[in-house]
């Protein structure tokens, strides 16, 4: 589920790796700082039901985790997965930890609904990163506190009038990505939602997306809100459109299926630690990280997971468990679930 959304944006929105695919450990890192989100989206691919309290990455551990940075392609580590970064207190402090010449490799996904002081503000648009997801769905204040429990509109476009601003001041800010969630609640707004995008929002790309079908999610959300085929098919003609270049429409695949939900994505986090079974595993990785530091591979957690802070040289373990280059499929490329 995972590998599938990691492989949307780069065809588009980045360019060529300045080295070769082969001389990377890992296609992606997909680290999560956080294992919490201030809002509980009723769409949301995350299980928050069993989350008592928020656990936070420590300096340490982040310390220690962007050791592999020289080992990831270009935006090919995140700093959210599946929650929200902006929860954790020295989100802007981890980032001025990042090398500069790592920074073009990062990025996370916010829900940008939290009251965020200005210098958080002003530290992401000079980050350096390659780009910031912006998770926007409705400028209808009830649909928005719908869809983003918990969050209110007013905060929200404070915060991002706010980011686009500190944008506008600085030389090369990160590319900013706007994510809407298409439902039957918003889907007649959302062509006028991806003009002002354009036109007002700096967007470097703009992606509607089809809601993961996870088990958490109540069977009144699918009935009410899923869109069935005809609305998707009529949304791509109004979005085709418009005169932008950079819409992304992510459609439910063909087989699609609403009466057998899949586990929540945040299931491998109860996973102890593991020590690898084998050497066998095909470069380029593709990898998880919880807020403690557990690294799990992407697609088979329960394969293994160790600490990151207890490898003295985490690039040259993942290379004694790594073997040959196995190129990914044509498509495959990265970005992140719209969990924030």
């Amino acid at each position: 589920m995972i590998r599938s959304v990691a492989h949307r944006v780069r065809a588009r929105l980045f360019p060529p790796p300045p080295v070769p695919q082969e001389s990377h450990v890992f296609e992606f890192i997909a680290a999560d700082i956080v294992n919490n989100c201030n809002l509980r989206c009723p769409f949301c691919l995350v299980d928050y039901s069993q989350v008592k309290s928020t656990n936070l990455m420590s300096e340490e551990t982040f310390r220690a985790l962007i050791r592999l940075a020289p080992a990831v392609p270009l935006a090919g580590f995140w700093l959210s997965c599946l929650h929200e970064p902006t929860l954790h207190p020295k989100l802007g402090e981890f980032i001025q930890l990042i090398p500069l010449n790592q920074r073009r490799k990062f990025w996370f996904t916010t829900n940008l609904v939290r009251p965020l002081p200005d210098a958080l503000i002003e530290t992401i648009a000079g980050s350096g990163f390659h780009h910031i997801n912006v998770s926007y769905d409705s400028f209808d204040e009830d649909v928005f506190a719908m869809l983003r429990k918990h969050g209110r509109l007013k905060m929200f476009r404070h915060n991002l009038d706010r980011l686009l601003a500190a944008f506008a001041r600085v030389v090369h800010p990160p590319f900013l990505r706007y994510i809407t969630m298409a439902y039957r609640s918003n889907v007649a707004d959302i062509p006028a939602m991806v003009t002002w995008m354009n036109e007002s929002g700096l967007a470097a790309e703009v992606e509607i997306r089809y809601t993961f079908n996870t088990a958490n999610i109540s069977e009144d959300f699918r009935r009410e809100q899923f869109l069935e085929t005809e609305e998707w098919l009529a949304l791509k003609s109004s979005l085709d459109a418009l005169p932008y270049t950079n819409i992304r429409l992510t459609m439910p695949p063909a087989d699609y299926n609403r009466e057998h939900p899949y586990g929540p994505a945040n299931w491998f986090e109860t996973v102890p630690p593991t020590p690898p079974p084998h050497k066998a595993f095909k470069r380029p990785m593709q990898v998880r990280v919880r807020p403690d530091g557990r690294i799990h591979l992407n697609g088979a957690e329960n394969v293994f997971a160790v600490k990151v802070g207890e490898l003295a040289d985490p690039i040259a373990f993942f290379e004694s468990i790594t073997s040959e280059y196995e190129a990914p499929p044509p498509d495959c490329v990265a970005s992140a679930p719209a969990s924030s």
